[in-house]
């Protein structure tokens, strides 16, 4: 294999389906290669079009990150990098900054919007939610696709971190939203069908398509930060016990859970440094400091 061959294995494959005259639908999923429903819900998407009544087009990688994707890992195998914190890539860098360069300027660019299909991945649980970024002239048109997906949570991002699918889509005039779901490299029916209605009803609103279901409820809407490497953070190593689940409302000062050392003591109260939601908790009990734990976002 020459080395123009080796780095185009590294690359995932992007593929279209084609209606009359649309807009252009960009999709990613398993931008993390443990991050299994987003793969699996275009695939239903795409096996599911009509493509007779399908106005445009949606383009699509899944997985995005196939080297991650085989080894059902987080990062990129050969170099550790996260692909969702390098974009908008490099294509002559590590093997996950060309995959991102290649995401971006292949299914990205000259797309009319963009939806990024994520899960809390394996050590931690969210409810399914769409998200967006809320400052900035695209904003109404992510808020109203993001309305338009109707999740049951949806979570507003003041701010948004370099790196990003969602900051590459902005760079290039791109409005975009994301989706996350239940962690632990489960795939639930709920979130499954969450994931390809909410597809479904922002290709209805996004004018592509004629039907789409209506949601069961109306979305709970959410403010904050929604950085996954930050929130509340462990402060100690041990063992982390959950006292609240993924989505349930909480106040500031409630317990979200305790560390236990090695002899079952309690070493650490965690509680909750805001009141709204909890829109992530830790999944996996042995924990390290500097773990995320929990996210809170405020009630809009």
């Amino acid at each position: 294999m020459t080395i123009g061959e080796s780095v185009r294995a590294l690359l995932p494959d992007i593929r279209e389906v084609c209606g009359g005259d649309g807009p252009t639908l960009a999709v990613l999923g398993g931008v993390h290669g443990n991050e299994l429903l987003g793969v699996l819900a275009i695939r239903r998407l795409i096996g599911a079009l009509d493509l007779g009544a399908l106005r445009g087009r949606v383009r699509w990688a899944a997985p995005a990150h196939p080297a991650a994707w085989n080894a059902e890992r987080r990062a990129g195998p050969d170099d550790g990098l996260n692909l969702a914190r390098v974009f908008p890539g490099r294509a002559d860098g590590e093997p996950t900054e060309r995959v991102a360069a290649h995401l971006t300027h292949q299914l990205i660019a000259g797309a009319d919007f963009l939806v990024d299909l994520h899960t809390a991945g394996a050590v931690s649980d969210m409810p399914a939610l769409c998200g967006f970024h809320s400052a900035g002239p695209l904003a109404p048109a992510a808020a109203a696709a993001a309305a338009a997906f109707a999740a049951p949570f949806t979570w507003e991002h003041p701010d948004l971190p370099p790196g990003r699918s969602l900051t590459a889509a902005e760079e290039l005039g791109i409005p975009s939203v994301y989706v996350e779901s239940s962690g632990g490299m489960v795939a639930r029916q709920g979130d499954l069908d969450c994931y390809l209605d909410g597809l479904l009803r922002l290709m209805r609103h996004l004018d592509m398509i004629d039907q789409a279901p209506d949601p069961a409820r109306p979305s709970v809407v959410v403010s904050g930060d929604g950085n996954t490497d930050g929130g509340i953070m462990s402060p100690c190593d041990g063992y982390f016990v959950a006292a609240t689940s993924a989505g349930d409302p909480i106040a500031a000062g409630d317990r979200i859970g305790q560390i236990l050392d090695e002899a079952g003591q309690t070493t650490a109260v965690i509680t909750a440094d805001g009141a709204g939601y909890v829109m992530l908790v830790r999944l996996t009990a042995r924990v390290a400091p500097g773990d995320t734990l929990a996210l809170i976002a405020a009630a809009r």
